[in-house]
């Protein structure tokens, strides 16, 4: 068997368990959906594509969803409502470049993700809802993260993205609702981020923004809606101080008295004046 058709085992609810042989290539749109897998799914070393909805609503499917390095397509929602997964290993995946919508959307067991170092672009509602993820592994390669990715994960409490050196957008609710966000390292390729990314992330204390350019907020939105700016610290390059405070949004969290501490001492002499700047921007 190198192929299972679209549609295959749909809704078949007393379908228990799949041994899927090597050899097998591809799996079709809606192949298993909806039905009651309730083992670990052992994807074979052969397999190519992963059409849409495949295993979406397999909710007893459990234990790490590890793909192989054949794998060169996972299709949108095809495993969404999987709610038993507990790890997803995409680490030997080279040939994935792309993540597309809802792909493991409303996996609500899901802690850890492994994510491929030829990622490039995490689509919409890739992970959004899943409320126990708590530990995603971001490659360097990535460059987008798409509308309400991450949206509804609940127990992520440390998101660095610092060594993501290519990612320079990160779209609207991205990061939403991610209530346990304490901290946040952002690299120093961002140039956008966009509305509500960060909207009701209510427990972020720190901020950390490598960009020597402050990174635009999309439509003069409120990426940080919700957050306390007064008590979240924002720590960013010394040398671009003014340039934060400044610009749109930024300036909202940055204070000139508690950040820096300006002295100015006249000499005897009344064409010199000499200014000391004692920084005190982490």
């Amino acid at each position: 068997v190198t192929e299972i058709p679209a549609n295959s085992f749909k809704n078949k609810t007393t379908l228990l368990s799949v041994k899927l042989p090597n050899g097998l290539i591809s799996i079709g749109d809606y192949a298993f959906s909806g039905t009651y897998l309730s083992e670990e799914l052992v994807l074979p070393e052969t397999l190519e594509t992963i059409g849409k909805y495949a295993f979406n609503n397999c909710s007893l499917m459990s234990g790490t969803l590890k793909f192989p390095a054949s794998i060169k397509q996972i299709g949108s929602s095809s495993f969404y409502g999987c709610e038993s997964i507990k790890e997803v290993d995409l680490s030997a995946a080279t040939e994935i470049e792309n993540l597309y919508n809802s792909v493991f959307a409303y996996c609500k067991a899901l802690k850890i993700v492994k994510l491929n170092n030829t990622l490039r672009n995490i689509g919409s509602n890739t992970f959004s809802n899943c409320s126990n993820l708590r530990d995603v592994e971001f490659s360097s390669t990535i460059e987008t993260i798409g509308n309400s990715a991450f949206r509804g994960c609940k127990s992520i409490k440390m998101l660095d993205l610092s060594k993501c050196e290519s990612l320079t957008s990160i779209s609207n609710y991205a990061f939403s609702d991610c209530s346990s966000i304490e901290t946040i390292n952002f690299p120093s390729s961002l140039t956008e981020i966009g509305a509500s990314a960060f909207a009701n992330c209510t427990k972020l204390q720190h901020m950390s923004v490598l960009c020597s350019t402050p990174p635009t907020i999309a439509n003069n939105a409120e990426p940080f809606k919700g957050v306390d700016n007064i008590a979240c610290a924002l720590s960013i390059p010394t040398d671009n101080f003014f340039d934060y405070y400044d610009a749109n949004y930024w300036g909202g969290f940055v204070d000139v008295e508690k950040k820096s501490d300006i002295q100015i001492e006249v000499t005897n002499s009344e064409d010199e004046i000499s200014t000391s700047n004692q920084d005190s921007i982490k």
